[in-house]
């Protein structure tokens, strides 16, 4: 249990450091390689450290890459939400900066 909320605590400290949206995102993966390690350490069946990793890592990018990033484009879009959210300018040029390089 520590370890899940440690892992997701380092993927947000990180993401907070990255400027660029996309790579941010790869970090809840790399982040969850450590509840990969506690599964294969505590788990009586030593299951496949690669595979049961690797479906972790792969969830994550789903989510948070392929799924995450389009629903922040267009939530970002709407000025009312991001009014009532204040949010600031900056975070919606994030794309803007992305998407011309």
């Amino acid at each position: 249990m520590l370890v899940g909320t440690f892992a997701s605590f380092l993927a947000a400290f990180l993401m907070s450091k990255i400027k660029n949206i996309f790579v941010a995102s790869l970090m809840p993966a790399l982040a969850n390689i450590l509840v990969g390690i506690q599964i294969y350490v505590i788990s009586n069946l030593k299951v496949a450290f690669f595979i049961t990793t690797g479906q972790i890592m792969l969830s994550e990018i789903i989510i948070v890459t392929l799924i995450g990033i389009p629903l922040f484009k267009i939530l970002t879009k709407n000025k009312t939400l991001t009014k009532l959210l204040k949010i600031e300018k900056s975070s919606r040029d994030i794309f803007k900066k992305v998407s011309n390089g």
